[in-house]
């Protein structure tokens, strides 16, 4: 009778588990922190940009708290939208003021506030622990604020850059200890066209490398 008993509890268990089991191996929704650079488009010495650098960029680097969703379409096949919001700081911007000689120049930084959404589709794979993801698509961009340093003499202004902005991305992901977690590095690559205002400020979409941790739930 104990027998039996235990037979149908341990029934009962696996049962009761099971669902749970295939749910941490199919962990769809995730939570994490992204870290990014713009690379590429400095000069040698690192000058600030002016109208009469088209070429180059700000230096910049942003932090961004980020949420998606595991949508699986057919087989490997699946689809990761994401949304986050980003914190971005714009160094080497020159801005004009009234000197004792007329109009001159001083160092200033932008500090901006925004949102992005990634569309994604790509293809998973069975890893060690986990799996392995690969994936490629849009990222689309859009800041609530964008605010410089003000200096002494010099001018204020908001919005300097686009409000909008568009890349293209190409990522991997790595999902660990049992899907629990996950590690991940893209490379966007800028498809916006850069700008520039009598100011000489310059339009911040350059290519970007980003890396990121979190969880999957």
């Amino acid at each position: 009778m104990n027998k039996h008993v235990s037979l149908i509890f341990s029934f009962i268990f696996t049962v009761l588990v099971m669902p749970v089991m295939a749910q941490n191996i199919q962990r769809n929704i995730s939570a994490g922190v992204n870290f990014y650079g713009g690379v590429g488009g400095y000069d040698d010495e690192f000058n600030f940009i002016t109208i009469a650098n088209p070429e180059q960029y700000l230096h910049y680097w942003g932090t961004e708290i980020e949420g998606s969703y595991r949508l699986k379409l057919y087989r490997a096949l699946q689809f990761r939208p994401a949304l986050s919001i980003y914190y971005e700081r714009h160094d080497g911007l020159k801005m004009s003021f009234n000197g004792p000689g007329g109009t001159q120049y001083g160092e200033s930084h932008i500090n901006e506030w925004g949102m992005h959404v990634v569309a994604p589709v790509g293809l998973s794979f069975k890893a060690p622990s986990g799996s392995l993801e690969i994936e490629t698509g849009p990222v689309f961009g859009l800041y609530f604020k964008q605010r410089p340093t003000k200096g002494e003499g010099m001018v204020d202004k908001d919005d300097i850059f686009k409000r909008y902005k568009w890349h293209w991305r190409f990522g991997a992901r790595y999902n660990f200890i049992g899907g629990r977690f996950y590690a991940k590095v893209a490379f966007d690559l800028a498809m916006s066209n850069f700008c520039y205002s009598s100011f000489g400020e310059k339009c911040r979409d350059r290519n970007v490398l980003s890396g990121g941790i979190g969880v999957n739930f």
